[in-house]
């Protein structure tokens, strides 16, 4: 296996395209309470907290991008049973890309 280091500021960059051509604008400051980031789909906004080290944010906006990309952020899903598993989705998306 090859392992490639990664510029973490060029990912960062990268989901940052990824996110503002979905139509969302990204945000660091104080998320949710209790959470790293946070998707607010009405205001179409993504915020990643500040307190977060480099490579806590780039992995948070991942995981933050997968519930936009995955269709969590839509009104109908917004308080649909299945939480925990779009939570589980977002978490292991974010996982094996900066893995």
């Amino acid at each position: 296996m090859v392992v490639r280091a990664v510029d973490l500021e060029q990912l960062r960059t990268d989901l940052t395209t990824q996110v503002t051509g979905l139509g969302y604008a990204l945000t660091y400051g104080t998320p949710y309470a209790g959470a790293d980031g946070h998707t607010d789909p009405t205001s179409r906004t993504i915020v990643i907290g500040t307190n977060l080290s480099p490579l806590e944010q780039v992995s948070t906006l991942a995981h933050e991008l997968t519930h936009i990309a995955l269709g969590h952020c839509t009104p109908t899903y917004r308080n649909h049973a299945h939480r925990g598993r779009a939570e589980v989705e977002a978490e292991s998306v974010a996982y094996v890309l900066l893995s």
